[in-house]
């Protein structure tokens, strides 16, 4: 577990572009809104949307100029089918999504706009999202029952969630997002099988498991982050 840990996060580092935030954030936020009503109506998994994103944020941090609204929302609809491609056996059409998107762009619009990205970004396509890094992580948790186990997953998934719309964890590595998220649910759940020795335990053991200190700046500023998100969606 360790090793394949530290493989999806040295992984990680072969998606990462320079980071270049261009798209604009509430734009951005609408996007994420507007794929989880999509994924969320054909019963999909929610991480297709983190998926997605991956792909739009590395799209657009090959491109130079701003895109205009109509650009964001058409890429946001190709990388979406990109998305639903790679991560889910459901056939959704084109012609679905370009229903969902109010018809501004035809199929063939759309599927060449799947080549467009694919392209850029070097037809790296499925890398390891924060809910991957979260479940992985968590099957470290010490012996306790599996209402806690439940509980602390549904609450990092929340998080994990919740970080896909906000455009401060683009450049962030998933597995900072996603053990920030950990620790963030550890703090909120009370758990009281868990004592401060197997907290820090554990947190030493998924440290390691990613090669990423629990103690370290990145982490403790998506902490922050992550609270500040938590409280603003009522978590």
């Amino acid at each position: 577990m360790t090793n394949f840990c530290q493989a999806m996060s040295d992984n990680t580092l072969h998606y990462i572009q320079t980071p270049m935030l261009i798209v604009d954030s509430e734009w951005r936020a609408s996007i994420v809104k507007w794929s989880y009503n999509v994924v969320d109506y054909f019963d999909l998994s929610r991480e297709v949307v983190a998926l997605s994103m991956s792909l739009f944020d590395r799209f657009f941090a090959t491109r130079i100029c701003s895109p205009t609204s109509n650009l964001a929302l058409l890429v946001s609809i190709a990388t979406l089918h990109v998305a639903i491609k790679v991560r889910e056996s459901a056939i959704i059409k084109l012609s679905t999504l370009s229903w969902f998107g109010r018809g501004k762009f035809s199929e063939s619009r759309i599927a060449q706009t799947e080549l467009l990205v694919l392209t850029n970004i070097r037809w790296l396509a499925n890398p390891p999202t924060v809910i991957a890094f979260v479940m992985h992580l968590l099957l470290l948790l010490p012996d306790m029952s599996l209402v806690s186990k439940r509980e602390i997953f549904e609450s990092s998934r929340f998080l994990a969630e919740l970080s896909v719309a906000d455009s401060f964890f683009i450049a962030k590595l998933s597995s900072v997002t996603g053990l920030a998220a950990i620790i963030n649910s550890l703090d909120e759940c009370n758990i009281p099988t868990m004592s401060p020795a197997i907290r820090a335990d554990y947190l030493n053991c998924v440290s390691g498991a990613i090669g990423i200190s629990h103690h370290n700046s990145q982490i403790l500023a998506a902490q922050r982050r992550l609270r500040l998100l938590s409280k603003a969606n009522g978590g």
